[in-house]
């Protein structure tokens, strides 16, 4: 009776995790989706106890490592080689445009490669970590100044934590959860996406399970013990040049030195340990010095995006708010902003959340063995940056608690098996045959193609992906050598063309202060994705190319509008305008100021802020 029950409990978790879904719930009218978010909610918990209390794992069914066989190898080898392809393929032509949070990391590799600039944290613009410059002025020698050179980065990392990840949960675990962990990663749209964008943050995932690789292997080591920990330590110091949500991941090794399965070795171990950790010391040393000099760069970005710091409601409020999202950014609903996730959908495939739901109630009821403590643990530590941080949930700030999350979702997947197989194997083989075909088809879909698909018109610009940037930078690059590039800084947008253009034009940023070359022909390209135009207004002050041609008697020669459709927010049909052209030629005709100089002026416009 025990074992019907929680096959019927089983299979109401699935149910009801799925009626719970927001894309499922936009299918019925509000009145029927209030009933059926109450039963479903009722039934998932109802579930959730009585799964509770019977999820208890034998020792004939333990999670234990054993040995690698050749088909393990060769399955793991054909799962790489996958995951490798996914992150490349169209790499720099998926989607067109090149987002300015992306451009940056170019910029800053240009300063360290062509300036000589060696930061070892870069406090300009919003300061931030440096080692993605680094890695992407190094790729810049192969692949020239380039989206790829920018996305590559990602991508390879993206392509190395899959081997890592693999060899840390096969060092502690069976083959069965490390096979099915890493299978969860390779088609992860989560993983997929900040593999293949310039975000600095898919770092920390490599530099994580690693790390935690490393750290494991020399607990089971004898010859080798010494060289594991040191590099563990170096491994872990050089994530803190990464990204911010990094810096709380000292913790997650900490629990896993409790854990039951490695404590009793720690104190055998401790000299080895010891000088892991002071190899991770000597290489965070620069980083801790800088931040002892400038209090200020390690405080900023925190300060700016904590949760308490916007909004009339209390600290402790906001917080536990903050955290029902960010907890159910899994299975629920995910991230808001188009260019970290598919239309707010949750993080993990709707094939796998109800298993990641086990899978915690699994450990929760097994938490004295080995690692069950230990992944809830690294699971909610990593959560944190993400619950005390504004506009959750915001997936690069939780990006740290993937690695748990897919581990937790594979023990769940095997004990959902074991537990169908008692009554029924080949319902439990069609099982597993449907959600692991549902995992990687959700996968491919949403992080390739349906991906690229919203990051199109009129949704890009609303993400900074804009194909007329790229346009303008071809059409400059046309231009090469005989004119000389000005850019107009709006914003943060002015990055794309700035990086896009800098291999064929040494373009120059124009301001008040700029010192304007008369000798032959300037262009001068006016980004923006503002309305209002800020820089066109009538007051000098902030109307930095009024400003700049009135004083020097400059002469507008030519005025070429590059993009004048305008795309609504609202998703509406674009419409062209032609306000921009107009208000340009009515201010600046040719030859109203005249003193020789001839420029040419290109507007790139973005968004409508109607």
């Amino acid at each position: 009776m025990s074992k019907t029950f929680t096959l019927f409990a089983l299979a109401a978790l699935v149910v009801s995790d799925a009626l719970l879904k927001s894309y499922i719930k936009d299918f019925f009218e509000p009145s029927v989706t209030a009933i059926l978010f109450s039963s479903s909610l009722i039934i998932l918990l109802l579930a959730s106890i009585w799964l509770l209390q019977h999820l208890k794992v034998h020792e004939q069914d333990s999670f234990e490592a054993t040995n690698a066989s050749k088909a393990e190898i060769l399955i793991v080898a054909g799962l790489l080689l996958a995951g490798i392809s996914l992150r490349f393929w169209r790499l720099d032509s998926l989607y067109d445009g090149l987002w300015f949070d992306e451009a940056y990391k170019g910029l800053d590799a240009i300063l360290i490669r062509e300036k000589g600039e060696t930061p070892i944290f870069l406090n300009w613009n919003v300061p931030r970590e440096p080692l993605v410059a680094y890695l992407i002025a190094a790729f810049s020698h192969f692949a020239g100044y380039t989206i790829f050179s920018i996305r590559a980065v990602e991508a390879f990392a993206g392509s190395l934590t899959l081997l890592f990840f693999y060899l840390f949960v096969r060092t502690i675990f069976h083959r069965h959860v490390a096979l099915l962990s890493l299978f969860l990663l390779v088609f992860s749209k989560y993983h997929l996406i900040f593999s293949r964008f310039g975000f600095r943050v898919n770092l920390i995932l490599l530099f994580q399970s690693a790390a935690l690789f490393l750290l494991a292997k020399a607990f089971q080591s004898n010859r080798r013990k010494w060289l594991y920990f040191i590099f563990a330590g170096i491994l872990l110091g050089t994530g803190f040049y990464t990204y911010i949500a990094y810096r709380i991941f000292p913790v997650v090794i900490l629990l896993f030195l409790m854990d039951p399965g490695v404590k009793g070795k720690v104190k055998k171990n401790w000299k080895p340990l010891v000088a892991g950790v002071g190899f991770c010391a000597l290489i965070i040393a620069p980083l801790v010095l800088f931040f002892a000099q400038n209090p200020g760069s390690f405080t900023y970005r925190m300060n700016q995006v904590a949760v308490w710091s916007q909004g009339d409601e209390s600290a402790v409020l906001q917080t536990a708010k903050s955290a029902v999202r960010s907890v159910a950014m899994f299975t629920y609903q995910g991230d808001p902003r188009q260019r970290h996730d598919v239309n707010r959908e949750p993080a993990l495939s709707p094939f796998t959340t109800a298993f990641f739901i086990l899978g915690c109630l699994l450990a929760a009821r097994n938490l004295k063995r080995n690692y069950a403590l230990f992944l809830i643990s690294y699971l909610l530590i990593a959560l944190l940056p993400g619950i005390l941080s504004i506009d959750t949930p915001h997936f690069p700030r939780s990006l740290g608690t993937l690695l748990p999350a897919l581990i937790l979702s594979a023990m769940g997947m095997i004990s959902a098996y074991r537990v169908i197989a008692a009554g029924s194997v080949r319902a439990a083989k069609l099982l597993a045959i449907v959600v692991l075909m549902g995992v990687s088809f959700t996968g491919i879909n949403d992080a390739l193609f349906r991906y690229s698909y919203l990051l199109d018109t009129p949704y890009r610009f609303s993400s900074g992906m804009s194909r007329v940037e790229t346009d303008a930078a071809k059409l400059v690059n046309q231009l090469g050598n005989r004119c000389r590039i000005y850019l107009s800084p709006q914003l943060f947008f002015h990055a794309s063309v700035e990086f896009l253009t800098y291999p064929d034009s040494k373009q120059e940023l124009f301001t008040p202060q700029t010192a304007f070359n008369k000798d032959g022909v300037a262009v001068v390209l006016l980004v923006t994705r503002d309305r209002d135009l800020w820089w066109l207004r009538d007051d000098d002050g902030k109307n930095y190319f009024h400003w700049w041609t009135k004083e020097r008697n400059l002469r507008v020669d030519e005025i070429r509008v590059l993009a004048g459709t305008t795309y609504p927010l609202d998703g509406s049909a674009p419409q062209t305008d032609n306000s921009l052209l107009e208000l340009l030629k009515e201010r600046y005709p040719a030859g109203k100021i005249l003193e020789p100089g001839p420029f040419t002026v290109f507007l790139v416009e973005g968004i409508s802020h109607r």
